[in-house]
């Protein structure tokens, strides 16, 4: 090992470690602790009530969409392909 690699090793793992630590306190500090996700599913009771209709319309034309009975059959054709 040379000379510069055996005094420089030592002060290229303090930097590092060093750096770590910063990056480390600035992700812990960046944390937004605004909302929790508690906060964000609840709903109040006049937003749940103004939505009460969309979502019987919305529940009808899934409905219709996926019912079976409507699904239109293939049907084979008669013809010869060459």
């Amino acid at each position: 090992m040379s000379w510069s690699l055996r005094r420089l090793g030592p002060l290229a793992a303090v930097t590092l470690s060093i750096g770590f630590f910063i990056g480390a306190a600035f992700l812990v500090s960046a944390h937004d602790g605004s909302l929790s996700e508690q906060d964000i599913c609840t709903t109040t009771g006049s937003a749940a009530t103004a939505e009460a209709p969309f979502l019987t319309e919305n529940d009808a034309a899934m409905a219709l969409m996926l019912c079976a009975d409507r699904v239109p059959t293939i049907a084979p054709t008669l013809r010869e392909v060459r």
